[in-house]
């Protein structure tokens, strides 16, 4: 991951030592109208996924997982709190929750139920521990620099799962070729791995034993051996696949689209916030996308940042550029043997979309300050707190200030269906953006 303020000295320094470190707090889209067939529960949850968080919810109101609405998808390693939606007649079961990681902060009735997307942005508060003697001056030049230019709007590492191959799942969708997503999936161990029970499940699976790998996956990981188990008995991928929820694969398709936009989002890395002939920008104030006719002329809004360039997002429907802008995207995807405006996949339940994403968002509410207010550690720290609009993620903010390319990272023993951000483009009906 390249950095937009290369020039300036970083932090050093660990992010996430503790779950206290990454906080994350969801900023809703509407407030609760009082009223309506749906109750929404802002919900805290700590050291565990969003889709973790649904099920035990749906577990405890005995509900099919798809009947919780979320708005985003939050990071498994923090304290974060964000909105569910349930049905209304369901509320009076909520006294048997009970986890020590999860607990009901709020709730209040509405008129409809939650949807990917239905969120304006997160709020953060991260403790960097470990840092530079100098590490407050440095960030706060850096801040500066992103307020004002932007913050490169990379897909982080969570978004490409445990093993960093989420998006390979998805090539192989988009290709027809579920075996070999499958074998990405349960097999193909990897050294990001460190349960060794793990790395021997996937292996079992490599070395053509899929019930073997069923019965070796841990518990925490009953997704992929329920997975590996519907393949030992049918030995039929599809049928296998089938077995993931929607949301699962969902994700994986998204990885592909957004492995693709990472990289043409750093073939423009160097001119990031200029427009080029040709281009399909997107107003921050709407989110809306549109060609631009005269770059010349546009350019000063780029300059105060009311719009953005934006790159692709594969899929059907995609807003294609024209001139030198056409001429690098089309370049990259043939590269990738990928069209544009591809949308066939295997799966009935699940759609393509194309859309287009900005090269850059902006930083609101950025500030720094010396220690941890959380404890009275004596190791220097120093904590950044700041709100991004949805789909974007912290740990680009955080990379910039430390000049780390691993603070973006996954943690290594994290289930391979961890996949955390808020942000996709496939969908099933409704945007599952977050």
């Amino acid at each position: 991951m390249r950095h937009l303020t290369a020039e300036l000295p970083g932090t050093g320094g660990r992010l996430k030592a503790t779950p206290e470190d990454f906080r994350v707090d969801e900023v809703p889209l509407w407030e609760p109208s009082g009223e309506g067939g749906h109750l929404l529960i802002r919900i805290r949850k700590r050291g565990m996924t969003t889709l973790e968080a649904v099920a035990q919810v749906a577990r405890a109101l005995e509900l099919p997982e798809r009947e919780v609405g979320y708005a985003g998808i939050k990071d498994a390693r923090a304290v974060a709190t964000q909105w569910l939606s349930l049905p209304l007649g369901r509320a009076e079961r909520l006294a048997a929750l009970r986890h020590p990681w999860l607990s009901i902060e709020e709730r209040a009735r509405h008129s409809h139920r939650l949807r990917p997307g239905d969120l304006a942005g997160n709020r953060f508060t991260i403790v960097l521990r470990g840092v530079d003697a100098e590490a407050l001056p440095r960030a706060q030049a850096i801040l500066a620099v992103l307020t004002r230019r932007g913050v490169p709007n990379w897909f982080g590492a969570q978004r490409f799962g445990a093993k960093g191959d989420s998006d390979r799942i998805g090539r192989a969708f988009v290709r027809g070729d579920l075996g070999d997503a499958l074998q990405w999936f349960l097999g193909r161990p990897s050294p990001r791995e460190n349960d060794p029970r793990v790395r021997a499940a996937r292996q079992a699976f490599d070395d053509g034993d899929p019930a073997r790998a069923a019965a070796l996956f841990p518990p925490r990981l009953r997704l992929e051996a329920g997975v590996a188990r519907a393949f030992a008995e049918q030995r039929d991928p599809l049928r296998a696949w089938l077995k993931v929820p929607r949301r699962l694969r969902l994700l994986f398709l998204s990885a592909w689209q957004s492995r693709l936009f990472n990289r043409c989002l750093e073939a423009r890395f160097e001119a990031l916030d200029r427009l080029l002939d040709g281009d399909v920008v997107v107003r921050h104030e709407t989110d809306k996308a549109y060609p631009v006719l005269d770059p010349a002329q546009d350019q000063p809004r780029a300059d105060r940042f009311e719009l953005s360039p934006a790159g692709p997002l594969f899929g059907p429907g995609l807003m294609r550029t024209r001139g030198a802008a056409a001429a690098l995207e089309e370049a990259l995807f043939a590269a990738e043997g990928q069209a544009l405006d591809h949308g066939k996949q295997p799966f009935r339940d699940l759609h393509l979309r194309g859309e287009r994403r900005a090269y850059r968002f902006p930083l609101r509410g950025a500030t720094v300050a010396e220690g941890a207010s959380a404890d009275a550690s004596p190791e220097p720290a120093i904590t950044l707190s700041f709100e991004l609009p949805r789909g974007c993620y912290a740990t680009s903010v955080v990379a910039e200030v430390t000049k780390s390319t691993a603070s973006g990272e996954e943690e290594a023993g994290e289930p391979a269906n961890a996949a955390e951000d808020d942000s996709a483009t496939a969908e099933t009906g409704a945007p599952d953006a977050g």
